[in-house]
């Protein structure tokens, strides 16, 4: 199923600046993937504001945004 919404820029001064925030729960996570190529394409969706939808481990007490972070493990553009 995974998560749909967007990658924005963190207010603040995060230390890790992209945020994921998740559509309809106003939830957010800090976002990163161990994967070059998905590393990339979530700067894109960030630059262009893209609705992405993306699957993950969701880790709590980490140091990023809110301290919960996704490390995505699949991506998919949302064409609805």
């Amino acid at each position: 199923m995974g998560w749909v919404g967007t990658v924005v820029d963190c207010a603040g001064g995060q230390r890790n600046d992209d945020c994921f925030l998740v559509e309809g729960t106003g939830a957010q996570y800090g976002i990163h993937s161990l994967v070059s190529r998905l590393q990339t394409q979530l700067a894109a969706a960030r630059q262009s504001g893209a609705r992405i939808r993306i699957w993950g481990v969701l880790d709590y007490g980490v140091d990023d945004h809110t301290s919960r972070r996704i490390t995505v493990t699949r991506l998919e553009l949302v064409r609805e």
